[in-house]
Order: structure tokens, then sequence, then C-alpha cells
């Protein structure tokens, strides 16, 4: 009887020393904060988002997780497994329950991303793979930590937009500066539309000058530089008996580009094969010969009008240093498909050439 006895109580004890060992290996598999974290990412690049979703339920604040949080996340994660993400104490509040079975859930810090840029009326977009997220007072957040992948549209009113990728690791919270004075100056699409600024003006100059130097068409200029251009040529046109001009190309040299503080007004070097020819009349010079400019560098300066919202030009002057435009590593041009011409002449009163 006392065998009998012993022998049960043998068997108790081997039963529960397997039941222990079964529950640490239970622990172990399932419960373990190592597990845990590689169930978490293998959730994800599984798209089993509602598992992954449980194992981070809430921020350590316990406040919500949003829909858009959790998405973001998981858009960078579906790219990349990353088991050890949630074991980062940093930025992981690990939480496990009592029981037989215990529950473990990680808890991320709250991290917020803010953007600033150099002008209050720059409007900032944010996107993640072509997907807009939600901005609130120029900041995104509250995030889940980790590197993420954005691209953002700048858009200023005067300036046109910029785009800018950026990286961010969100290690903590981060402050983000998108643009500067030069930003929106290092855009290709801005460089040929001041260079182009500049083409239009001189193709309806020449119009002006076949319609008899009447300059009430003349187009991509400001009405100040119109107006003193058309009182010149008038005083000039009882001393001249022809005047031609021509061009085909215009270079800008992007890297002279400078903007006014107000933003308005821009400045910028430019080449441009013009040729100018004016013959006198007999009785205002001593030669028969015509006065040829074939000056070719110049200084630009462009105004922008709040009322027509574009730009024009407000002064070309040519008197300023020799430049050779094979020497400018970044530039914009403007070339036609032939020299345009025109030429006026007293007898004619314009024509075309």
């Amino acid at each position: 009887m006392r065998n009998r006895r012993s022998l049960i109580v043998a068997t108790l004890l081997v039963c529960f020393i397997v039941i222990i060992v079964i529950v640490n290996n239970i622990r172990n598999s399932y419960s373990s904060p190592e597990a845990v974290a590689k169930r978490f990412a293998d959730s994800v690049s599984k798209k089993d988002f509602a598992t992954a979703k449980k194992i981070c339920p809430t921020y350590s604040d316990d406040s919500k997780i949003s829909e858009e949080a959790y998405e973001l996340l998981f858009n960078e994660l579906s790219e990349k497994t990353d088991d050890k993400l949630l074991l980062d104490k940093s930025n992981f509040r690990m939480v496990t329950t009592n029981g037989l079975v215990p529950k473990t859930f990680f808890l991320p810090e709250k991290r917020y991303i803010s953007l600033t840029t150099a002008n209050s009326n720059e409007q900032i977009s944010a996107f993640q793979k072509n997907r807009e997220v939600q901005l609130k007072d120029n900041k995104i957040g509250p995030l889940i930590s980790y590197q993420y992948t954005f691209e953002f549209e700048i858009d200023n009113p005067v300036l046109g937009t910029v785009t800018k990728k950026e990286k961010v690791s969100l290690k903590k919270d981060r402050d983000i500066t998108l643009t500067g004075n030069s930003t929106f100056l290092e855009s290709t699409s801005l460089q040929k539309q001041f260079v182009g600024v500049v083409s239009d003006f001189y193709l309806s100059y020449n119009e002006s000058i076949r319609n008899n130097f009447d300059f009430a068409s003349l187009s991509s200029i400001d009405n100040e530089t119109k107006n003193e251009l058309s009182e010149t040529m008038s005083a000039l046109k009882p001393f001249i008996e022809t005047y031609s001009q021509s061009f085909q190309t215009i270079i800008m040299n992007a890297t002279s580009l400078k903007l006014d503080s107000d933003l308005q007004t821009v400045h910028f070097d430019v080449y441009i094969d013009r040729m100018i020819s004016v013959k006198l009349k007999k009785e205002w010079s001593d030669s028969s010969d015509a006065i040829q400019d074939d000056s070719k560098n110049a200084k630009v300066t462009l105004s922008y009008d709040v009322n027509s919202k574009k730009w024009g030009v407000s002064e070309i002057d040519y008197e300023t240093y020799d430049q050779d435009p094979a020497n400018w590593k970044k530039k914009q041009q403007v070339k036609l498909d032939h020299r345009n011409e025109a030429t006026w002449n007293e007898n004619t009163s314009g024509n075309a050439i």
C-alpha cells in the first residue's frame, strides 16, 4: 500500500514538473519579448495587421493610435522586416500581464514631426508613397517611432512649387526646415520660367520695332519700364534713319540667381547673342556707317506683379563685365529655331525681316 502511494506521489510530481516545463516553453515561445517582437514583424510582413495592432494597442500614455499612424508604420515595414523594432526600450514600453500564460504588449512613445518654411505664406503638403498625410498646424503625428520617408510639396504663391524627399528617423521628435530663400531658385522649372520671360520680352520688343516703335503691346515688362522705354524711343526716333535688332539665344547663369527679401524681385546674369544696328540721319552724323552694338552680357532684374501674378522685366543692364557662358556650371537657355530680326526704317515706318 505504501509503495502504491509513493508511486502516485512520484507520478504527480513528474506531471507537475512536466506542466512547469510546458508552461515555461509556452512563455518562451509565445510571451517572451523576443517572441512577441518577432510575431509583430511577421504579422506585418504577412499583412496580418489586426494581430500587429493587438501587440501595439495604444501609445505608452494609453491614448489611441490612429489608423493613419498604423498605416504609415506598416507601409515602411512592408519593405523591410525588423523583428528587433519593439525591443528598443527608449521608444517602446513593454507590459506583461499576470496569469498562467501571460501576454506581452509593446506601447510606443508618441513622436512628432514639426515642419517649418522660410516664409509664412508657403503651404506644405506631405505624402508617403503618393498617399497624402494629414497635417495639423504643419505637424505630423503622433507617430510610432521608426524611420519614415516622406515627400513634401511646398507651394509659394510667387515662386511656385518645389518637392523635397526626406528620410526622417523618429528616435525623438524632429523639427525639419523645408525651405530657405534659395530653395525655389534651385528649381529648374522656375529658372526656365525666368529665362523665358527675357525671351518673350525681346520677341515682343522686336514686334514693337516692326510696328513703328509702338510699345503698347510690349509684354513681359512692368508698366513703369515700358513707359520709360516708350518715352526714350520717341525722343530718339527723329534722329534715326534705320534701326535693327536681332537675337536667337538667351542663356542664364543659374548660379547667379539672387532673390530680394520681398520675394518679388530677382536678379541674374544672362548672355544674349543680341545685335543692334543704328544708322543716324545725315544731319546728325558725320559717318555714313551704322553704329553697331553687339553687347552680349547683361544683368537682368525681374519683378513680380501681384495683380497679374506674372514676372516682368524691370531692368536689363548691359554695363557689366564679359562672361563666357561655356564656363557657367549651371545654366538654362532659350534658343529659337531661327534668328528673330526686326528693322525699322523712317521711310517705311516698320519693316519686318
